[in-house]
Parts: structure tokens; C-alpha cells; sequence
């Protein structure tokens, strides 16, 4: 998955559980931080697999 596909499908998740309010509220937070998103989603999901990333939704549902 690529971090544009990452971002829709985990604002999606977002958007459901938090409904609108809270979803603007999140985003907001987390555009007004400095740092580098596309390096940092790209270096923390180095490596990791399709069926690591459903191990772990598994695992928090």
C-alpha cells in the first residue's frame, strides 16, 4: 500500500470513528506539526507486509 492509499483508507477509519468534529480536530493536529510525513510513514513502513499490517488491525480490534 502506498502512503496516499495509507492516508485515504486511515482517514476513512478515522472519519468512522470519530466521526467529522473529531476528524477535523485530528487533522488539524496533525498538519501543524513540523516534521516530514511522507518520510516518516515511508521509513516506519519499510519492510512491514500486507500480512503484517492485518496482524496488526487483528490484534487492536
Amino acid at each position: 500500500m502506498t502512503c496516499e492509499g495509507f492516508n485515504r483508507h486511515a482517514l476513512g477509519v478515522l472519519e468512522r470513528e470519530l466521526a467529522a468534529d473529531g476528524l477535523a480536530q485530528f487533522v488539524r493536529l496533525s498538519r501543524s506539526s513540523g516534521g516530514d510525513y511522507t518520510h516518516d510513514c515511508e521509513e516506519w513502513q519499510a519492510g512491514l507486509t500486507i500480512d503484517d499490517v492485518l496482524d496488526s488491525v487483528r490484534r487492536h480490534r
